[in-house]
C-alpha cells in the first residue's frame, strides 16, 4: 500500500462548504436582508448628511425672523432674486458633509478614475538620459 500523497475518494467533496464558511454567508445574509429592509431611511439620512441643514429665515418687523417654508421663495432665493438686501439671510445649522456626498455620487456614478503618477529618484523620468554601454572583451 503506497505511503503518502493523495487517495482516491480523500478530503471535502467538490464543491461543499466548511461549516465556517456557511455560518459566514448566514450571517451576510441576514446582515444584507437588514440593510435592504432599511434601505430608503439610510439613503435618507446619507442625503442628509451629504446635504446638511439649512435654513432660509426672513427679516420681520421688530428684529424677529420667521423659517421660510414656500418652495417659491426659496427657489427665488436660490435663483438670486431675492438677496440679505430684501432682508432673507441662509442660516447653515449643519454644514453639508462632502464625504458622504463623495460616497454617494460615487455609487451612483462610478468611482472617479485615480490618476498615478511614475517618477524616478528625486521626481525625475523613469528614463534615463544617457545609456552607458560597457564592452566587455574576452
Amino acid at each position: 500500500m503506497p505511503r503518502g500523497g493523495a487517495r482516491p475518494g480523500a478530503g471535502a467533496k467538490k464543491g461543499s462548504k466548511h461549516k465556517r464558511t456557511l455560518e459566514r454567508e448566514a450571517v451576510q445574509r441576514a446582515y444584507n436582508e437588514r440593510v435592504w429592509q432599511a434601505a430608503d431611511r439610510l439613503f435618507s439620512a446619507q442625503m442628509a448628511a451629504a446635504e446638511g441643514v439649512s435654513y432660509l429665515l426672513q427679516s420681520m418687523n421688530g428684529g424677529k425672523a420667521k423659517v421660510v417654508t414656500d418652495p417659491r421663495v426659496l427657489q427665488r432665493y436660490v435663483d438670486g432674486e431675492l438677496t440679505e438686501a430684501d432682508g432673507y439671510v441662509w442660516l447653515h445649522v449643519e454644514k453639508p458633509n462632502h464625504e458622504a456626498a463623495d460616497k454617494m455620487l460615487n455609487r451612483a456614478l462610478g468611482s472617479p478614475p485615480k490618476a498615478i503618477e511614475l517618477t524616478g529618484a528625486g521626481g525625475g523620468s523613469l528614463i534615463p538620459d544617457t545609456i552607458r554601454i560597457v564592452v566587455v572583451s574576452e
